[in-house]
Protein backbone atom coordinates (compact mmCIF):
# COMPACT_ATOMS: atom_id res chain seq x y z
CA UNK A 1 0.00 0.00 0.00
CA UNK A 2 2.92 2.30 0.65
CA UNK A 3 4.25 1.63 -2.31
CA UNK A 4 1.08 3.11 -4.39
CA UNK A 5 1.14 5.73 -1.75
CA UNK A 6 5.13 7.01 -3.37
CA UNK A 7 3.97 5.89 -6.90
CA UNK A 8 1.31 8.27 -6.57
CA UNK A 9 3.27 11.31 -5.24
CA UNK A 10 6.44 10.26 -7.88
CA UNK A 11 3.64 9.82 -10.77
CA UNK A 12 2.40 13.27 -10.46
CA UNK A 13 6.19 14.92 -10.13
CA UNK A 14 7.35 12.75 -12.89
CA UNK A 15 4.48 13.49 -15.28
CA UNK A 16 5.39 17.24 -14.37
CA UNK A 17 8.96 16.96 -15.25
CA UNK A 18 8.19 15.04 -18.44
CA UNK A 19 5.55 17.97 -19.44
CA UNK A 20 8.67 20.39 -18.61
CA UNK A 21 10.95 18.48 -20.54
CA UNK A 22 9.25 18.46 -23.34
CA UNK A 23 8.35 22.70 -23.17
CA UNK A 24 12.09 22.95 -23.10
CA UNK A 25 12.59 20.46 -25.94
CA UNK A 26 10.05 22.43 -28.09
CA UNK A 27 11.17 25.69 -27.17
CA UNK A 28 15.02 24.56 -28.11
CA UNK A 29 13.85 23.30 -31.58
CA UNK A 30 12.62 26.61 -32.39
CA UNK A 31 15.17 28.62 -31.29
CA UNK A 32 17.34 26.22 -33.64
CA UNK A 33 15.35 27.43 -36.54
CA UNK A 34 14.91 26.20 -40.20
CA UNK A 35 18.06 24.96 -42.10
CA UNK A 36 19.09 25.63 -45.40
CA UNK A 37 16.31 23.89 -47.13
CA UNK A 38 13.47 25.45 -45.55
CA UNK A 39 13.03 22.21 -42.93
CA UNK A 40 13.64 21.92 -39.26
CA UNK A 41 17.01 21.34 -38.19
CA UNK A 42 15.74 19.58 -34.83
CA UNK A 43 13.90 17.04 -34.46
CA UNK A 44 9.72 17.06 -34.67
CA UNK A 45 8.24 16.12 -31.73
CA UNK A 46 4.53 14.52 -32.53
CA UNK A 47 1.96 16.60 -31.80
CA UNK A 48 1.71 18.52 -28.36
CA UNK A 49 -0.77 19.42 -26.09
CA UNK A 50 -1.24 22.85 -27.37
CA UNK A 51 -3.01 23.59 -30.54
CA UNK A 52 -0.58 24.04 -32.96
CA UNK A 53 -1.38 25.66 -36.99
CA UNK A 54 -0.75 23.03 -39.86
CA UNK A 55 -0.57 23.60 -43.35
CA UNK A 56 -3.65 25.40 -44.71
CA UNK A 57 -4.38 26.75 -41.34
CA UNK A 58 -6.05 23.65 -40.48
CA UNK A 59 -6.02 21.88 -37.02
CA UNK A 60 -3.72 19.30 -36.08
CA UNK A 61 -5.33 15.88 -35.40
CA UNK A 62 -5.77 15.67 -31.48
CA UNK A 63 -3.22 13.93 -29.83
CA UNK A 64 -3.97 11.11 -27.91
CA UNK A 65 -5.08 12.14 -24.33
CA UNK A 66 -7.74 14.46 -25.92
CA UNK A 67 -9.03 11.82 -27.51
CA UNK A 68 -9.24 9.57 -24.67
CA UNK A 69 -11.14 12.81 -22.68
CA UNK A 70 -13.47 13.37 -25.52
CA UNK A 71 -14.52 9.57 -26.02
CA UNK A 72 -14.42 10.04 -21.67
CA UNK A 73 -16.81 13.41 -22.14
CA UNK A 74 -18.97 11.47 -24.87
CA UNK A 75 -19.80 8.55 -22.61
CA UNK A 76 -20.41 10.21 -19.48
CA UNK A 77 -22.24 13.37 -20.73
CA UNK A 78 -23.15 12.49 -24.24
CA UNK A 79 -21.48 16.04 -25.04
CA UNK A 80 -18.29 16.93 -27.04
CA UNK A 81 -15.19 18.56 -25.48
CA UNK A 82 -15.23 22.25 -26.85
CA UNK A 83 -12.12 23.85 -28.09
CA UNK A 84 -11.07 25.17 -24.97
CA UNK A 85 -11.50 22.22 -22.70
CA UNK A 86 -9.21 20.33 -25.23
CA UNK A 87 -5.95 21.14 -24.03
CA UNK A 88 -6.61 21.13 -20.12
CA UNK A 89 -8.77 17.50 -20.58
CA UNK A 90 -6.02 16.52 -22.72
CA UNK A 91 -3.11 17.69 -19.49
CA UNK A 92 -5.85 15.72 -17.54
CA UNK A 93 -5.41 12.08 -18.82
CA UNK A 94 -2.08 12.47 -19.49
CA UNK A 95 -1.22 13.12 -15.60
CA UNK A 96 -3.51 10.08 -14.95
CA UNK A 97 -1.82 7.84 -16.96
CA UNK A 98 1.51 8.91 -15.81
CA UNK A 99 0.48 8.43 -11.82
CA UNK A 100 -1.72 5.29 -12.69
CA UNK A 101 1.82 4.02 -14.54
CA UNK A 102 3.57 5.18 -11.45
CA UNK A 103 1.55 3.62 -8.69
CA UNK A 104 2.26 0.32 -10.12
CA UNK A 105 5.73 0.84 -10.29
CA UNK A 106 5.89 2.04 -6.80
CA UNK A 107 3.95 -1.16 -5.66
CA UNK A 108 6.24 -3.77 -7.75
CA UNK A 109 9.00 -1.68 -6.57
CA UNK A 110 8.06 -2.99 -2.78
CA UNK A 111 7.98 -6.03 -3.93
CA UNK A 112 10.56 -7.02 -6.09
CA UNK A 113 13.25 -3.92 -6.37
CA UNK A 114 14.80 -5.20 -9.26
CA UNK A 115 12.50 -3.12 -11.69
CA UNK A 116 14.37 -0.15 -10.48
CA UNK A 117 17.03 -1.28 -12.41
CA UNK A 118 18.56 1.90 -14.16
CA UNK A 119 17.22 4.77 -11.88
CA UNK A 120 13.82 4.06 -13.11
CA UNK A 121 14.52 4.70 -16.79
CA UNK A 122 13.81 1.40 -17.99
CA UNK A 123 10.18 1.99 -16.46
CA UNK A 124 10.34 4.90 -18.83
CA UNK A 125 11.21 2.75 -21.66
CA UNK A 126 9.09 0.50 -20.62
CA UNK A 127 6.04 2.50 -20.60
CA UNK A 128 6.95 4.61 -24.20
CA UNK A 129 7.28 1.20 -25.73
CA UNK A 130 3.90 -0.51 -24.08
CA UNK A 131 1.79 2.55 -23.95
CA UNK A 132 2.53 5.06 -25.62
CA UNK A 133 3.88 3.21 -28.69
CA UNK A 134 1.30 -0.02 -28.89
CA UNK A 135 -1.68 0.71 -26.59
CA UNK A 136 -2.01 3.76 -28.22
CA UNK A 137 -1.97 1.83 -31.66
CA UNK A 138 -4.09 -0.94 -30.67
CA UNK A 139 -6.81 1.27 -29.33
CA UNK A 140 -6.71 3.13 -32.82
CA UNK A 141 -5.38 6.23 -31.29
CA UNK A 142 -1.79 6.65 -33.03
CA UNK A 143 -0.87 5.22 -36.19
CA UNK A 144 1.55 2.92 -36.66
CA UNK A 145 4.59 3.40 -34.35
CA UNK A 146 5.79 3.33 -37.91
CA UNK A 147 4.53 5.39 -39.38
CA UNK A 148 6.20 7.95 -37.18
CA UNK A 149 9.74 9.75 -37.85
CA UNK A 150 12.44 8.73 -36.10
CA UNK A 151 12.65 12.36 -34.60
CA UNK A 152 9.20 12.07 -32.76
CA UNK A 153 10.14 8.53 -31.18
CA UNK A 154 13.47 9.96 -30.46
CA UNK A 155 11.67 13.00 -28.78
CA UNK A 156 8.93 10.67 -27.15
CA UNK A 157 11.77 8.59 -25.24
CA UNK A 158 13.89 10.86 -24.21
CA UNK A 159 10.50 12.54 -22.38
CA UNK A 160 9.87 8.91 -20.89
CA UNK A 161 13.48 8.23 -19.50
CA UNK A 162 13.00 12.04 -18.27
CA UNK A 163 9.73 10.83 -16.53
CA UNK A 164 11.04 7.80 -15.50
CA UNK A 165 14.06 8.96 -13.88
CA UNK A 166 12.01 11.91 -12.02
CA UNK A 167 9.35 9.02 -11.23
CA UNK A 168 12.60 6.89 -9.39
CA UNK A 169 13.90 9.92 -7.92
CA UNK A 170 10.36 10.89 -5.98
CA UNK A 171 9.92 7.47 -5.01
CA UNK A 172 13.20 7.39 -3.72
CA UNK A 173 12.88 10.45 -1.65
CA UNK A 174 8.80 9.87 -0.61
CA UNK A 175 8.96 6.14 0.16
CA UNK A 176 11.01 6.50 3.88
CA UNK A 177 7.66 8.70 4.92
CA UNK A 178 5.81 5.52 4.87
CA UNK A 179 6.57 2.72 7.14
CA UNK A 180 6.08 -0.87 5.91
Amino acid sequence: MFGALSGLVAGLVGSGVMEGFQTLWLKAKERLGADETGGSAAPGPPVKLAALAVEGGASPPDPAPVKVAAAVTASLTGGRLRKAEKEPAGRIVHYAFGTASAIGYGVLADLAPIVTLGFGTLFGIAVWILLDNLMLWALGLAKRPTAYPLSAHAYALASHVVYGAAVEAVRQLVRPLFPS
